[in-house]
């Protein structure tokens, strides 16, 4: 039996038919028009999950940058306390920063206690004390060792990681489209391929029946002739099974019901591809997301060594405050301001620092493997899809010489049966043959335009240039 490349196994088509057998047999769904590459590509962007995911990450890093300036900035915090108590030292220190008459009170108690008099106030044992504390607090780092500025660069840098992944996730949403789109269209032109070639052995079928009466032919032509006519029509059910398939992936692709049906447009011709692999190396390691990213982190990953070494260096910091004490809630009363320089100086930490130190540094050389082999998988990965685009050029140009050739034969061989000539097993082959050689041009045609596909997403382009980018 005729296998067409790239036609669904028969485990997944049977399960599509199982599970969607309800909306097969109930009523299709009208179409939603044509619909070329560049309007599927936008329709995959606009309702992808995958994009929409990769935008709300991309605007999340945005938000690093801002994170990582905040630490340049000063930090103010305003806090409410409220205290409540009878310790001897601590209502003293209250009173007194209520700006009460502390001091007299003391001398009025010394006087009673010079002349055996009860106390005016035990300020041994004094009596519960009410106080409202509002405070404002302001803390700038003046010098940290590097960490901090390291740090603000740090988070740019992954911001802008995160953003070229997020970009790379849009661009596998546009190939798996094209992909999605591109197989559609594959599967339909098989089907009208096969409904063809099978009105080709119907009319063959019929001409042997037609000599069987005469007695030009005998039965068990006329019965190969039928069997061979039987194959076609399960070769067609199964491509329209195949079609029915593919649509819904497109749709599964662009976030729509599964039903819609679209007419698709004319495949779009692609740019021819330069024979050079070197120039497209060149643009891939230069322009790739993904590989972009992965410098950024490495980068990132740099500093990190830099961050850990720090912790070695002296830190200086500053910090001012304002308090205001009063008997009640926000009570601005009587205040006062405080304000203190810092200076600190890493002297033993258990040698935690230094195991930090020595962590990071060997984190960045990995990671600098890492990038490494990223490379060399992109140079691999351009040189396999370049080849394979080269293939498929090759391979076409033999599958369309293929196909004269069986168009010419299929003419002869008629002429020739009708003259009496061929025998009808010569008519079946030659029909064969040629629709061997249709489905080898079509495969063929189809598997240039996916090595392209490949070819460019591997290079970090975009698939196909819609018109608004191409406009900017």
């Amino acid at each position: 039996m005729l296998r067409w490349k790239g036609a669904c196994p028969g485990r997944l088509l049977a399960l599509l038919l199982a599970g969607s057998w309800g909306w097969m047999a109930g009523p299709a769904l009208a179409a939603e028009g044509s619909l070329s590459l560049e309007q599927a590509l936008r329709l995959g962007r606009e309702h992808s999950p995958v994009v929409q995911a990769a935008d709300a990450r991309a605007r999340g890093a945005a938000q690093l940058r801002w994170e990582g300036l905040g630490y340049l900035l000063p930090k103010v915090d305003l806090q409410e306390v409220a205290i409540r108590s009878e310790q001897p030292g601590e209502v003293f220190g209250l009173m007194m920063n209520r700006r009460e008459a502390v001091m007299d009170l003391i001398a009025a108690n010394s006087l009673m206690f010079s002349q055996d008099q009860p106390y005016g106030a035990d300020l041994v044992n004094p009596d519960p004390l009410n106080t409202y504390i509002t405070r404002v607090t302001a803390e700038l780092p003046l010098f940290a060792g590097g960490q901090i500025v390291n740090r603000v660069r740090q988070a740019d840098l992954m911001a802008d990681a995160q953003e070229l992944r997020s970009e790379r996730e849009r661009r596998q949403v546009d190939f798996d489209v094209a992909t999605a789109w591109t197989n559609l269209a594959k599967a339909r032109e098989y089907r009208d391929l096969l409904e063809r070639a099978r009105a080709t052995t119907k009319a063959h079928v019929e001409m042997a029946r037609d000599y069987q009466d005469v007695g030009f032919l005998v039965a068990s032509d006329v019965l190969r002739a039928e069997v061979q006519l039987s194959q076609m029509n399960e070769l067609v059910l199964r491509a329209e099974n195949g079609a029915a398939l593919a649509q819904a992936a497109l749709n599964f692709q662009l976030g729509l019901d599964l039903r819609t049906m679209h007419k698709l447009e004319a495949t779009p011709a692609l740019p021819e591809a330069g024979d050079d692999l070197g120039a497209w190396t060149e643009q891939a390691l230069g322009g790739r997301p993904d590989l972009a990213a992965a410098r950024k982190q490495l980068k990132a990953g740099e500093l990190e060594e830099w961050v850990a070494g720090a912790a070695f260096l002296p830190t200086l910091g500053l910090q001012a405050g304002y308090d205001w004490y009063d008997d009640t809630a926000f009570g601005t009363d009587e205040g006062s301001y405080s304000i203190k320089a810092a200076l600190s100086l890493n002297v033993f930490r258990g040698g935690s620092d230094r195991a930090r130190f020595a962590r990071a540094r060997q984190e960045y050389r990995a990671g600098r493997q890492d990038v490494e082999r990223f490379q060399e998988g992109v140079r691999l990965e351009l040189q396999q899809h370049w080849g394979d685009l080269q293939t498929a050029r090759l391979s076409r140009q033999g599958a369309e010489q293929a196909l004269t050739a069986g168009r010419e034969n299929l003419r002869v061989v008629e002429d020739r049966f009708r003259e009496g000539v061929s025998r009808m097993i010569d008519l079946l082959d030659a029909e064969t043959a040629l629709r061997e050689a249709e489905v080898r041009e079509l495969v063929a045609r189809y598997d240039g335009h996916m090595a392209g596909f490949r070819l460019r997403h591997a290079a970090g382009q975009e698939i196909v240039k819609l018109e608004e980018e191409m406009s900017k």
